[in-house]
């Protein structure tokens, strides 16, 4: 694998990233080949930087990840009395990024699941070991709680995105409060 900190080698992982999303928005399918080839590079550059086409998929997706997960880091998850307005931006984004996961075969989609998951467990981990949890959970270890929130979290956020923003909002701060 080339050296992720080369400046090099971050312009050459940006243009496949790019490419991938090129392909992406045009429904072409995804292959090493082809991105090599939407990138201006060979096929063997690909696979000097990617082992699996998920893991390019996934790094060429990673904002799109990342902002469905920032917010979660400014809610005030101790105080439950309303839907914070984060939670709401976070479902319009998700509404906006519909279209780009409809791109996604099903491989992709897990795999691009798999690494929302992973980011919302990390993001509400730190919280939760910061001291920012709902009340409630305190016989929880903060790790079991985040990987649990982050899991309903991922769901509601991949899922049926014609949902109002406002009322997933709600769903999901009644998941991550518990019941009322």
């Amino acid at each position: 694998m080339a050296n992720a900190d080369d400046p090099r080698s971050m312009r050459t992982r940006a243009q496949l990233q790019a490419a991938v999303r090129r392909l992406l928005t045009e429904r072409e399918p995804l292959t090493f080949a082809r991105v090599a080839q939407a990138a201006g590079v060979n096929r063997s550059t690909v696979h000097q930087h990617y082992a699996n086409l998920r893991e390019l998929i996934c790094d060429a997706l990673i904002d799109d990840l990342r902002a469905l997960v920032e917010p979660f880091g400014d809610c005030p998850f101790a105080d439950p009395t309303q839907t914070p307005p984060e939670l709401t931006a976070v479902f319009t984004i998700a509404r906006n990024q519909a279209d780009l996961w409809a791109c996604l075969t099903e491989a992709e989609t897990e795999a691009a699941t798999a690494r929302l998951q992973h980011l919302l467990t990390e993001q509400l981990t730190d919280r939760f070991r910061a001291g920012a949890r709902p009340p409630g959970y305190d016989r929880v270890p903060p790790e079991i709680h985040a990987r649990w929130i982050a899991g309903g979290l991922t769901a509601l956020l991949t899922g049926d995105t014609d949902l109002d923003p406002a009322e997933r909002a709600d769903q999901a701060w009644a998941l991550i409060t518990g019941p009322a």
